[in-house]
């Protein structure tokens, strides 16, 4: 539980997870130690402790507000309002304006060290990172008309396999360019509702999470769209890695 603190304490809070977000950006996650943030914040050792419980924690709060750029990025990946080409240009233009604002940090999502992969956080934020490649390929595949079948083939054999929904069904919204995921979360929307998966992609709105459009279209809260979701387990992935 996080203390309640005074003005002061939350300015100092702040100051901290301003400074670790720094050397993040600039030195990467070898130097962003206990002894080197405190000394760039001006506070003690011990205040790491005091208000964030440990460094993970701190590197977490700083690495949650960083990745709020990050995910607004990729989010132009998926912008129906605008053309692929449009879409990929405004990505790729946006993804370097960041790379050069945060060097020390895509160095280390690019090439991680075995000590940088073991922290949680970092994983989270590296399957972000690796999230993107697959919305830039359906994006290219959609200017130039590529598509690799056999792997669109195989990811439709393991959505019938896993979760029952039909290999015909899988192609045919893969080869649309929507992602494994969103076939699986549609499927399964569209059995629990009067919706059908067509009528679902086209009204999912630019930005919004599947949890908004639930609530916005079914009326249902998140702990029922957990639920949902959960009566599908995934054989691949640690739960709630994507949904």
């Amino acid at each position: 539980m996080m203390r309640k603190l005074t003005g002061k304490g939350e300015r100092v809070r702040e100051k901290m997870i301003e400074t670790t977000v720094h050397i993040l950006q600039q030195q990467g996650f070898k130097k962003a130690t206990v002894r080197s943030i405190a000394k760039a914040a001006g506070v003690n050792i011990a205040s790491v402790r005091y208000y964030f419980g440990s460094k993970e924690e701190l590197i977490g709060a700083a690495l949650e507000y960083m990745m709020g750029n990050l995910e607004n990025i990729v989010s132009y990946l998926d912008d129906n309002r605008l053309t692929a080409s449009e879409r990929l240009k405004k990505y790729i233009i946006a993804y370097f304006h960041l790379a050069r604002e945060h060097p020390a940090l895509f160095r280390s999502i690019s090439n991680p060290s075995s000590e940088d992969a073991k922290d949680t956080y970092f994983i989270y934020l590296s399957l972000l990172h690796s999230q993107c490649w697959e919305k830039v390929i359906r994006n290219v595949a959609e200017v130039t008309g590529y598509t690799d079948e056999k792997d669109l083939e195989l990811k439709a054999v393991n959505l019938e396999r896993w979760w029952g929904i039909p290999k015909k069904v899988g192609m045919r919204y893969m080869r649309q360019g929507y992602p494994m995921h969103y076939v699986k979360v549609t499927w399964i929307l569209a059995k629990h509702s009067d919706w059908t998966m067509d009528a679902i992609l086209k009204d999912k709105k630019y930005g919004e999470n599947w949890k908004a459009w639930c609530k916005r279209n079914l009326g249902i809260d998140g702990e029922t769209y957990d639920a949902w979701i959960g009566e599908y387990k995934n054989p691949t992935y640690f739960p709630g890695k994507y949904f």
